[in-house]
């Protein structure tokens, strides 16, 4: 038998039926600070990151369905507008790709119609040897009716098939193979292939384009590269590149219809501090909201609880329990109450923990390391906060304890 458990035991069980609301909504409001603020604070934290993983390298032009010829011509335009914009290239990669979304069935991908019940949605990524080199730098050799693969999520089986053809993985990457956007996607299944030959890669599209239709997507030429130039030298000669192209294009095709894109990691770096910075006022904003309402909950259930045991502390007091053994008890019992909704809120935030990566995924935030730094430093800071809150509010509940003590 030990009096201070006892006591705290069956203080606890009185104070769990009466307080139980309350203590759900500190609970709940502290789990909303802790996912605010930390969301909100690896986002503007992470914005360099962002900017690396979104735009790779500090010029992009992607053209769509384009020959040999016309890709030659655009490398070399590209180029010759930089020599004369005044900048030097410091590195070049220029590639063709096929990207597509599939249905994953087992080991069979399907065209992805939207009706395939269990389905899991795959996106796909594919790469000639020469097209993989030129993107990497790295040489890499793959049999006849096999594949090299990278698995950014999900897991391929040993052999599978596409569009009725029979694939062997020949070998399992451990780097993604190209940077881009498909690096941010979310989805259950997202492989990079590379297949043995530029013909197995031609013949992937024919297959696409018949199963998919006026839906089909095309192969992308794309070059990246880097430059000397300062943000507004690059800015110019994006809009330089974008113009050029579109003479070239002309020139080139009796119709002139084409599909470009010309993208700038300087153009999006304004956008994007403006866009989290938003984010990360309305992140403390809401954060500061949610403390104060917990703080005020905290403040009044410790005058409540502290006028109800006013009573109970004289009966003890009365029954021949000492002082330090009820004020002991008392302050075990209200450790424990409001300590325990901070505890599952962390119990929250580490079980939302796999969720609230993807979803910052989706804004292009992949280092979960910054974002497990920034969650831990949010709970420490705010568990800090917490207990000071605590400590302040416990002073007026003992001087309403004991102010039943100085009366007698």
């Amino acid at each position: 038998y030990k009096p201070s458990h006892f006591v705290s035991v069956s203080g606890m069980l009185y104070r769990m039926k009466q307080n139980a609301v309350g203590l759900g909504n500190i609970c709940i409001l502290s789990t909303m600070v802790l996912v605010t603020v930390s969301t909100t604070v690896s986002l503007y934290c992470g914005i360099e990151s962002i900017l690396g993983s979104r735009y790779p390298t500090d010029i992009e032009v992607t053209v769509y369905d384009t020959t040999k010829e016309e890709q030659k011509a655009m490398l070399e335009l590209v180029e010759t507008r930089t020599r004369a914009a005044g900048m030097n290239i410091k590195q070049l990669n220029a590639y063709e790709a096929l990207q597509f979304s599939v249905d994953k069935q087992g080991d069979t991908f399907v065209a992805d119609t939207g009706r395939a019940g269990g389905a899991e949605v795959t996106y796909l990524l594919f790469l000639s040897p020469e097209n993989y080199e030129n993107a990497t730098g790295h040489a890499i050799q793959v049999s006849p009716g096999a594949v090299a693969i990278y698995e950014q999520s999900g897991h391929l089986p040993d052999t599978f098939k596409l569009f009725g053809e029979t694939y062997i993985v020949g070998e399992r990457l451990k780097e993604v193979p190209v940077k881009g956007d498909l690096t941010t996607f979310v989805a259950v299944n997202v492989f990079y292939l590379v297949v043995d030959s530029q013909e197995t890669l031609n013949s992937i599209l024919v297959d696409q384009m018949a199963a998919y239709g006026e839906h089909a997507s095309e192969m992308e030429y794309i070059i990246q590269f880097d430059v000397d130039g300062d943000e507004e030298a690059q800015l110019i000669l994006k809009e330089d590149i974008r113009d050029d192209l579109k003479a070239l294009m002309a020139q080139l095709r009796d119709d002139g219809g084409f599909s470009c894109g010309v993208y700038a990691r300087a153009g999006s770096t304004e956008d994007f501090y403006a866009m989290y910075g938003s984010f990360l006022f309305l992140g403390l904003f809401l954060g500061i909201l949610f403390l104060m309402a917990t703080v005020l909950i905290i403040y009044y259930k410790q005058l409540i609880e502290g006028y109800e045991d006013r009573s109970r502390f004289e009966i003890m007091q009365n029954v021949g329990m000492d002082t330090k053994l009820v004020k002991s008890s008392i302050h075990s019992q209200i450790l424990t109450m409001f300590f325990l909704p901070l505890f599952t809120a962390a119990v929250h935030l580490f079980f939302a923990f796999p969720l609230l990566t993807r979803c910052l995924k989706l804004l292009y935030l992949e280092d979960v390391k910054l974002f497990t730094i920034c969650t831990v430093c949010t709970l420490l800071v705010f568990s800090l906060i917490y207990g000071l809150v605590y400590s302040l509010t416990a002073r007026t509940y003992y001087g309403i304890v004991s102010s039943s003590d100085e009366r007698r």
